[in-house]
This record gives structure tokens, sequence and C-alpha cells, in this order.
């Protein structure tokens, strides 16, 4: 068994043979009237993005989600993961208004850019209904035990215009469709 010198600078004040526990993987969502306040955690940072996610989806489906029906795969370039999170809940709310699909299944590996995996499903119209959200803060941290997010958004219900920010130009993203076959996704 290790030891654990309390004098090491990172350990400084803290009890020498505390363990650092790990965060389960999960994540909370509040909606009022004019805003959406999501909250994520988990081991890893790709873990933190998908969760938020399904934060997001959360505020508008209530369970059980659909069933998957097409799978859309793409890698993101880029180096910042703040920025990834801006551009995947503005993903999720044009895919929901424009074409009235959620991702029910999230999965995101880092290689070179990320690779991000949506299973996503077709919603039946009685969903809340989430016309326009503006971010107002983003914050996505590395801590002790994982990693943790914390996202503000206005949102309106009454406005006719989409009001997503669209992702950068600069960052450059491909994206396909590899399957629309329900059997083929499992």
């Amino acid at each position: 068994m290790g030891r654990v010198s309390p004098a090491h600078p990172a350990r400084a004040g803290r009890n020498p043979w505390e363990v650092m526990a790990v965060k389960p993987a999960g994540h909370s969502s509040s909606t009022r009237e004019a805003e959406i306040e999501l909250e994520a955690w988990a081991p890893t940072c790709e873990g933190c993005l998908c969760e938020a996610v399904d934060a997001l989806v959360d505020c508008f489906v209530t369970p059980p989600r659909p069933a998957a029906s097409e799978a859309i795969e793409w890698t993101h370039i880029s180096n910042d993961p703040e920025d990834l999170l801006g551009y995947l809940l503005d993903w999720v709310v044009y895919h929901r208004r424009v074409f009235g699909r959620i991702p029910v299944t999230t999965s995101i590996e880092r290689s070179n850019g990320w690779d991000i995996r949506f299973e996503t499903a077709d919603l039946n119209g009685g969903e809340n209904a989430l016309e326009s959200v503006y971010v107002r803060t983003i914050g996505l941290r590395s801590e002790p035990g994982g990693w943790h997010c914390d996202v503000s958004l206005d949102r309106s219900v009454e406005s006719d215009e989409l009001a997503c920010t669209p992702a950068p130009e600069a960052i450059p993203r491909i994206q396909h469709v590899i399957s629309s076959a329900p059997a083929q996704l499992g």
C-alpha cells in the first residue's frame, strides 16, 4: 500500500489518507418561464459533454425517450471543449425545431478532434416547444474527481425566429448519416 505525503503541494491541508472519489456521471436541469439551467458532471470531459446534452433534451422530452431511428456521426475539429459544448447545445435546439428530432443517445470520443455520435429520434409534437434559446453562460471545468459544467440559457416559446448561435465558420466539421434503419442501431 502506497503512502501519500502530506507535504505534497497538491495535497497541502488535506488528510494524507483521504481518497479522492470519482463522481458517477449525471445531470440535472430546471426550466422556468424565461430560462433553463443545466448542470452536468462525469469522470471525463467527454462524459460531461454527453450529460449536458442529455440535460437539455430532458427539458423538453418526458421519459421514456422515443426509440432511435437514425444515427449521425461527425468529427468536430476544435481544441476548446467549452466551444464544443455550445455547439452541441445549439445543434440539439436547431434539430429539435427544424427537423423535429432529438438525440436519445450521445457518445463523444476525443481523437483528432471530437468524434460525436447522436442516435436520434422523431418527436410526436406533444413535447415542450423550445423555439429559441440564447446561451447566457457556459462553464466547463475539470474538478477533483471529474468534470463539471453549468449552463444558463434564456428561452422563448413565442419567437418565430430561430435564435441559435451558428457554429463558427472557421471550425471545419464533417457530418454524415450512417444509418437510418432502427435494427442497425443496436
